[in-house]
């Protein structure tokens, strides 16, 4: 009997660290480089891209303040197939910025509806934002 409580223990303990990590939204962009993905939008509906620049650049989540960005394009779009494709995330089906300017008054999105990217798309629409932070560089 004292074996099996110990096993059911060591099982719980599993369960939880396992759990714990599961929380954590990782993906790897085409380089190699491993990001951490908020597990949140910013609050709020929406932001420009300067706003959104600004909300990464402030944002905090789990204590782990500092070094949080907006994706580049090709990094949501991984963020879409890796994450977001397998249910994970809780993405809404909508747009969301990325980091890729095109000029000076027009940048890039992705829907997560269906991962279409939109280039020159004006700095002034209001769409959600995922911040992501690098973890691990190959």
């Amino acid at each position: 009997m004292k074996k099996l409580i110990g096993f059911t223990a060591v099982l719980i303990t599993l369960f939880l660290s396992t759990n714990a990590f599961a929380q954590s939204l990782t993906f790897e962009s085409d380089k190699g480089t491993k990001y951490e993905a908020a597990t949140v939008d910013l609050p709020g509906d929406a932001y420009t891209w300067r706003q959104a620049k600004a909300g990464c650049s402030e944002f905090e989540e789990n204590g782990k303040k500092g070094g949080w960005f907006v994706p580049s394009l090709v990094d949501l779009e991984n963020m879409y197939a890796e994450l977001h494709l397998e249910g994970l995330g809780n993405f809404v089906n909508g747009d969301y910025w990325s980091s890729d300017k095109f000029g000076l008054f027009h940048a890039c999105e992705i829907d997560m509806l269906n991962g279409q990217a939109h280039v020159r798309v004006r700095k002034n629409f209001p769409f959600r934002v995922r911040c992501v932070r690098a973890v691990q560089t190959i």
